[in-house]
């Protein structure tokens, strides 16, 4: 089997740095990058290429691009003979030249913050077995967390990311807006929520849950709805979630 040796990376977002500067890290593999854009007194610059097809020599090329952009610009890799491997979550599977793949780190990212890719779990899936092995084997040297995974597997795990991070994360910040304007301190809620975070991380979420919807306490969510009458974001948000929780205890009866 051929072991990769230099990688392209296509975009230089939040996820194209990230890999950047991860796999700068590795010992005999070198890494170069294209951005349509990029200024001099950028980090990458001196590893930057000015066209694409420069980054053709490479063993592996990943596209770490908006996922609308991923066909359009794997569309302009037809002719390269490595492997291509896009770096998303809800993307399936594009066979663009017989040799690509997923490669695909489960997290977010900003630019401002390098993550190590160490402890960041990689999926992995290859348009046929010899590409797999070649991802898997790669991966293992930036993560100790590598797995094999299909495209309809993946998109179910991007699903349950985007559901459990995303969408908690804009409850907070819905939260701490709400609580801002009644001039009340957030961090008054940071020892229950990591408590609450923890014991949903390492035990079992359902059997955690807690709250006047889980108790049927009508007294305390009728309080809840009269504070919020004038809150259009956050009333809808309370009655559907507090109605959600109510019935899928119910269903255990």
């Amino acid at each position: 089997m051929h072991m990769i040796q230099s990688v392209g990376i296509l975009g230089c977002g939040a996820l194209g740095r990230n890999l950047f500067h991860n796999l700068k890290s590795l010992k005999d593999v070198t890494t170069e990058c294209f951005c349509r854009s990029i200024e001099k007194d950028d980090s990458l610059y001196q590893s930057s290429v000015r066209e694409i097809e420069e980054l053709f020599h490479c063993d592996l090329i990943l596209i770490a691009v908006s996922d609308q952009s991923i066909i359009e610009v794997g569309q302009l890799l037809t002719t390269y003979s490595g492997i291509i491997a896009h770096c998303s979550g809800a993307t399936p599977l594009h066979n663009f030249n017989g040799k690509s793949g997923v490669f695909y780190p489960l997290q977010s990212f900003s630019k401002s913050v390098i993550r190590s890719f160490k402890e960041i779990p990689l999926f992995i899936e290859g348009c046929n077995e010899e590409t797999t092995k070649q991802l898997h084997s790669f991966a293992e040297r930036l993560s100790n967390q590598v797995e094999k995974l299909s495209s309809d597997k993946r998109q179910k795990l991007h699903l349950a990311a985007v559901m459990s991070q995303n969408f908690s994360n804009h409850l907070f910040a819905l939260t701490q807006a709400y609580l801002e304007k009644e001039a009340i301190s957030f961090q008054a809620l940071i020892p229950l929520l990591e408590d609450g975070l923890n014991n949903a991380l390492h035990q079992n979420a359902k059997e955690t849950q807690s709250g006047p919807a889980r108790r049927k306490d009508t007294k305390t969510l009728d309080i809840h709805l009269s504070l919020l009458k004038e809150e259009k974001r956050l009333l809808p948000l309370y009655k559907q979630l507090s109605e959600s929780i109510k019935t899928y205890y119910e269903e255990d009866l």
